[in-house]
């Protein structure tokens, strides 16, 4: 029983120790620690503080207009570039064929419409003329009756032939009768028959005229005539305004055809090249020659590298509200040896990106007072919002 006692009597003075030590640990101040670089961390004095990193205030990923296989490449990485300059281009060639014929298309279609303007030549005329005379003598001399002299005419030529036909029989029948089979009598059988054949195409010569001209014929030679008489009427008098309203519209078709083909192949052209947009530095490249290439892919990077700003990476939604625009910044770069720049705050962006983890920051945009030839893009930053402009960050 007493050395129960003993036990509780020694646990309740340990007991008794630790409570009192703790009380007085409480009791103590905590010492103050230095402020340390925290992302989108609130510092003693209201300061906060951020993370970035340094870009150009002006940048742009260069992309061609047309997939294709890279020609040429006219520059390096760290070129400097001035705006308009090419900088390269893919391999293609246009069709020559297509452009000839628009031409072609438009010269015929002027040349119809010169033509067509212009007044008739004198030679034309007398061309013209001379069809309609020569088309009016042809219908004259159908719808005339056969005269004695043409009928006398076909007769005497009826009456030769028949006289050539006798003479023929006569000398066929001197040489043998119809059982002989020499040569001599094949060839004059032969001149009887051809003979016979000119007889009777006498005979239908002298009653085809004796006949006169067939009501066809006569409308044919009419039809003529009218077609030649109309063509010079034409001639004389020019196109009408609607001939040459059509003539004028297809000049203009033509031209615009043309044109359009044109711009489409200069189009073309420049998708195939890459120019720099702006003055600057090639800072990358991302093609070599031989490679195929497509619109969405990045060729290369230009940059104006001649001003730089800091660009926050983690800048805390906890904070944006406490920031204002044009608020001093103070600024440093490990990397660039300079121990403070100083800025102001240009811009923060209106949404904000959320993380994975579901944590929202804000883009803000730090312009720098002055240049430093030491900065370089991408060095890491340390950013201070909220400082008294010279105050020194963990001062």
């Amino acid at each position: 029983m007493k050395k129960l006692i003993i036990v509780l009597a020694a646990l309740l003075v340990v007991a008794a120790g630790v409570y009192l030590a703790s009380q007085r640990l409480l009791m103590q101040p905590m010492a103050e620690s230095a402020p340390v670089s925290l992302s989108g961390a609130s510092a003693p004095g209201g300061e906060i503080r951020c993370r970035g990193r340094v870009v150009p205030v002006r940048w742009l990923g260069l992309t061609f207009g047309t997939s294709g296989r890279v020609a040429r490449i006219a520059v390096q990485e760290g070129s400097a570039v001035r705006k308009g300059e090419l900088l390269a281009e893919l391999e293609g060639e246009e069709s020559e064929l297509e452009l000839k014929a628009a031409e072609q298309r438009l010269a015929a279609a002027r040349a119809r419409l010169a033509q067509a303007q212009a007044r008739p030549l004198p030679e034309e005329l007398r061309a013209a003329e001379a069809r309609v005379a020569s088309a009016k003598a042809r219908l004259d001399a159908l719808r005339a009756s056969p005269t004695a002299a043409e009928l006398e005419e076909a007769s005497l030529r009826l009456q030769q032939a028949r006289n050539r036909l006798w003479g023929a029989q006569l000398a066929r029948d001197a040489i043998g009768g119809s059982g002989a089979s020499s040569a001599s009598y094949e060839q004059a059988r032969a001149s009887v028959a051809q003979a016979e054949i000119e007889v009777r195409l006498s005979e239908l010569a002298l009653e085809e005229l004796k006949a006169g001209a067939s009501p066809a014929e006569i409308a044919a030679a009419e039809a003529a005539l009218a077609q030649e008489q109309a063509a010079l009427a034409r001639l004389k008098a020019g196109p009408s305004p609607e001939e040459l309203a059509s003539l004028q519209a297809a000049v203009a078709e033509a031209e615009i055809a043309l044109e359009q083909l044109r711009e489409a192949r200069a189009k073309m052209v420049e998708a195939r090249r890459l120019y720099a947009p702006f003055d600057g530095t090639i800072t990358s490249i991302a093609i070599r020659e031989g490679q195929a290439v497509n619109p969405s892919q990045e060729a290369m990077v230009l940059a104006d590298l001649r001003e730089l700003q800091v660009e926050t990476m983690d800048f805390s939604e906890l904070y944006v509200a406490r920031v204002r625009a044009e608020m001093p910044v103070e600024v440093i770069v490990p990397g660039s040896g300079v121990p403070i720049l100083q800025g102001r705050l240009s811009y923060v962006s209106p949404q904000a990106t959320v993380s994975p983890g579901g944590e929202a920051t804000y883009r803000a945009i730090v312009t720098l007072e002055r240049q430093e030839p030491a900065l370089r893009w991408g060095m890491s930053a340390e950013i201070s919002f909220g400082r008294t402009l010279g105050k020194t960050i963990g001062r």
